[in-house]
């Protein structure tokens, strides 16, 4: 499975950032958004609070999720069987429960609706091969990495498409992203969420899509 990357950890940390916000705002919750919520917070808001993680590898933003917001229903969909067994592994050592689904997600319709869509899909061009670190690619799966058609955005094509019928109202979609392409990236949305924003990673590079329908 996919190694984790710096980026990833800043695309959840502004992720439960968000969220909290949201759920303090909404809810009045006196939360610190340094520490998870605690197992014990109880109200019907938490009952049906459900984030879905597309693409999960090995399951690290659902796992951290499920740790800040231990109420929420959380899913994750990956075509890599290999890739879920790694991610169940890794949910039973955490003591999350998530609910995982072998999906291939291009070529299948998603079920259900979410409050929070969040996705680190295979992003690399088959053209940008060559640019890539020969230790990256000898030891990273290729589908996790490469996109599988000549289209870098074919899965930001397709979350743009479920946003419609599977993001709840005022949900929130969070994206790692190509940045080579953020703006034609982000333009995807422009119709879909009623604000949508293109954000730095710490080294300046355009890496992480926010918005909210």
């Amino acid at each position: 499975v996919l190694i984790p990357r710096p980026e990833t950890e800043e695309l959840l940390e502004l992720a439960i950032n968000k969220i909290k916000d949201k759920r303090k705002n909404n809810q009045d919750l006196n939360v610190d958004l340094r520490e998870p919520e605690p197992d014990n917070r109880k109200s019907e808001t938490n009952k049906h609070f459900r984030i879905l993680d597309i693409g999960t590898g090995s399951g690290i933003i659902p796992i951290v999720l499920k740790k800040y917001f231990p109420h929420a229903e959380v899913s994750a969909i990956d075509i890599s069987d290999k890739a879920l067994e790694v991610a169940k592994r890794n949910a039973e050592f955490h003591k999350t429960e998530i609910h995982f689904v072998s999906q291939d997600y291009l070529n299948e319709d998603l079920d259900g609706i979410y409050d929070i869509i969040i996705s680190n899909p295979p992003y690399i061009g088959t053209d940008e091969n060559a640019e890539i670190e020969d230790s990256v690619k000898g030891f990273e799966p290729n589908m996790a990495l490469f996109s599988p058609t000549s289209d870098a955005l074919v899965f930001y094509r397709k979350i743009a498409e479920d946003c419609k019928n599977h993001l709840s109202e005022n949900g929130m979609l969070f994206l790692e992203i190509n940045q080579k392409l953020g703006p034609e990236t982000l333009g995807l949305y422009d119709h879909i969420l009623s604000e949508g924003y293109l954000l730095k990673d710490i080294s300046g590079n355009d890496r992480m899509i926010f918005g909210r329908k």
